[in-house]
């Protein structure tokens, strides 16, 4: 079964994601990057549920693909800042 939370890349990910939201220092920002984490971190499992066969749900291939996309898009703020905390 396809796991995205074992995926050693996404690992590594949130890791470095938590890592720049912890080194922010303006409490709003802080608190809307912990939201766009948590929000990563909660569209990982249900795309992982979504690729679990064992539920004997039907899989709609267009909530999963809207799913990525909307990850991707998440993934990329997250990753925006911590290349921004690297360079501050």
């Amino acid at each position: 079964m396809f796991s995205l939370e074992d995926n050693p890349r996404y690992q590594k990910d949130c890791k470095r994601f938590t890592q720049a939201v912890e080194n922010i220092k303006d409490p709003k920002t802080q608190a809307y990057f912990r939201k766009v984490f948590a929000e990563f971190t909660a569209l990982a499992s249900i795309i992982n549920n979504n690729h679990d066969i064992g539920m004997n749900q039907k899989i709609e291939p267009m909530q999963i693909r809207d799913d990525v996309k909307q990850l991707q898009d998440l993934r990329y703020q997250l990753d925006k800042l911590a290349k921004d905390s690297i360079n501050s």
